[in-house]
Formats: C-alpha cells, structure tokens, sequence
C-alpha cells in the first residue's frame, strides 16, 4: 500500500487520485476517531 502509494504520489499528474484517496481514507477513519 506504501509503496504503491508513494509512486502515485512522485506523479504531479496523480495528485488529483492521490487526494481522492486520502479522502477515502480520511472518510473510513472518521467513524473510529468519533468513537
């Protein structure tokens, strides 16, 4: 997943899917932060 994550995130033109899945993940951690 790091990996993966870190090439996506060496590519400018990825940015835009980068942020659409830090958002995926910010919005699955939002449950357990609430709790």
């Amino acid at each position: 997943m790091s990996r993966s994550y870190s090439t996506k995130a060496s590519g400018i033109g990825d940015t835009p899917a980068v942020l659409g899945t830090l958002k995926m993940l910010i919005k699955a951690e939002l449950p357990s932060l609430a709790a």
